[in-house]
C-alpha cells in the first residue's frame, strides 16, 4: 500500500543523496590509519597450513547446552588450545578416545 494513502510522508530521497555526495572521502580502501590500528596482529601464531600442510574446512555440529558450556573446560583440561585443535588430533588418529561409557 503506498505511503500517501496511509497519510505518511515519503522520505526525501533527493536530499539524502545530496548529503552522501557532499561527504569527502579522505582515504582509499584499507588506508585509513584509524581502521589499521584496530587490526589484530597474528604474528607468532602459525596457520593451519603451516602446521598440517593443508587448509582447514568448516565443520558444523550440534550439542546440548550443557555440553556447550562444558566443552571449553574439558578442552583446556586436556591441554589443547581449542576444540578445533582437539578434533584435529582425534581425526588424525594421533590420540585415541576411551570407549563410550554407559549412561
Amino acid at each position: 500500500m503506498p505511503l500517501a494513502i496511509l497519510g505518511m510522508p515519503k522520505a526525501n530521497q533527493q536530499n539524502q543523496s545530496e548529503q552522501v555526495e557532499d561527504q569527502e572521502i579522505k582515504y582509499g580502501r584499507g588506508e585509513n590509519p584509524a581502521s589499521r590500528s584496530n587490526l589484530t596482529s597474528h604474528k607468532g601464531r602459525p596457520s593451519v597450513r603451516e602446521i598440517w600442510g593443508e587448509d582447514a574446512v568448516k565443520l558444523t555440529t550440534t550439542c546440548t547446552p550443557t555440553a556447550k558450556i562444558g566443552l571449553p573446560d574439558a578442552v583446556k583440561a586436556s591441554g589443547y588450545n581449542s576444540l578445533a585443535e582437539l578434533l584435529e588430533y582425534i581425526g588424525r588418529g594421533l590420540i585415541t578416545l576411551p570407549e563410550k561409557p554407559e549412561r
